[in-house]
């Protein structure tokens, strides 16, 4: 159901250029011919229109029950639109049908349409001990780890220096030494 709103609303965009591309035509038409009771141009933009806001709402709420209603309205009085006004544009009648078959479709599709299951809020992954029998929601680490002894901390400064180390640098390091060069 998803995935047809998606194509319908897709389609509908299309023909809404096609529509407003007939209506433009017929409306120059009515001028040219001087016919300025027939009305079934304004009349096409307007179904144009209705079906490209409800392409639009269909296809951005596919997956909700309201946005597939709206969309179908939507439909629905594009259709009412251009059955009321077919005059020259004889088109129109098609495209009206077309919305109401459109709008017949979002309508009934959004009233079967399964309620979404609420989900679950986020739980953090706990890895799985097998001695974590009492108390399943808190880590606790497996006895092997904590049966290591604790281990002394390294002394900052050694107290005596190592052996391989001289007490007392070379002669040809001392300062009286850089100082005379």
């Amino acid at each position: 159901m998803k995935t047809a709103k998606l194509i319908i609303g897709i389609v509908s965009i299309v023909f809404f250029n096609i529509i407003v591309f007939q209506s433009c035509a017929v409306g120059v038409m009515n001028f040219f011919e001087s016919n300025s009771e027939d009305i079934s141009g304004t009349a096409g933009i307007l179904l144009a229109f209705a079906m490209l806001i409800a392409g639009i709402v269909g296809i951005a709420t596919r997956k909700s029950k309201g946005g597939g209603i709206t969309s179908g309205v939507f439909y629905l009085v594009g259709a009412i639109i251009g059955f009321e006004n077919p005059g020259a544009f004889s088109d129109l009648a098609i495209w009206s049908v077309l919305s109401l078959i459109f709008g017949i479709f979002f309508i009934i599709g959004s009233a079967i349409m399964k309620k979404a299951p609420i989900s679950q809020p986020y739980q953090p992954y706990q890895p799985y001990y097998p001695d974590q029998q009492q108390y399943p929601n808190q880590y606790q680490p497996p006895q092997q780890y904590s049966q290591i002894p604790p281990q002394q901390p390294p002394q900052q400064y050694p107290q005596q220096l190592p052996q391989q180390y001289p007490q007392q640098l070379p002669q040809q390091y001392t300062d009286q030494q850089h100082e005379n060069t």
